[in-house]
């Protein structure tokens, strides 16, 4: 699965290798970015069951984090280490999740998944199809047109925007990255 990525280094994760845990961090702190709760707000059953699978992966834990703030309807998935994370960026980065959970040592690896990619695993044992989605957002003070888009992963973001100025970038990421 080209989506689930192995620390250090923060390559493609090698199935042979396995995990001493998983790492999925649901939510965002960057500026501009997408709301995890709003993207998977009609995906919950999928997310559920993609995160049982991924406890099939490990002889650790699986580890959520989600927002502190809110009633995320995230703090109720099951099997899971719920961590509730609060502060600016960098707080939603996994990688700083890594180090103040579960630190990885010498000849130790860890898992990451993104929860929109967590929900398209679900999705692949609930309905025995791939669903290859991953939704954007469109934002910034230069967007004319500032939403979110529901694409395919690996689409072209300037196809979806449109024409924009010569003054103006595109990012695909976090504006920090």
């Amino acid at each position: 699965w080209a989506f689930v990525n192995q620390r250090p280094y923060d390559i493609v994760a090698d199935p042979k290798d396995a995990p001493k845990a998983i790492f999925v961090s649901a939510m965002n702190t960057a500026p501009l970015s997408a709301d995890v709760e709003f993207i998977l707000q009609d995906r919950l059953e999928a997310f559920q069951v993609g995160l049982n699978a991924l406890t099939k992966l490990t002889r650790g834990k699986v580890h959520l984090s989600v927002a502190k703030k809110g009633s995320s309807s995230l703090k109720g998935m099951k099997n899971v280490e719920l961590h509730e994370v609060s502060g600016p960026h960098p707080a939603a980065n996994v990688g700083v999740q890594i180090h103040h959970v579960d630190p990885i040592n010498m000849g130790e690896r860890v898992w990451t998944v993104g929860p929109e990619d967590v929900a398209n695993i679900g999705e692949l044992f609930l309905t025995g199809k791939f669903n290859a989605v991953r939704t954007i957002a469109v934002a910034g003070s230069s967007a004319e047109n500032r939403k979110y888009f529901r694409t395919k992963i690996g689409a072209n973001v300037s196809d979806l925007v449109g024409t924009v100025s010569d003054d103006v970038r595109i990012i695909s990421g976090d504006v920090l990255t």
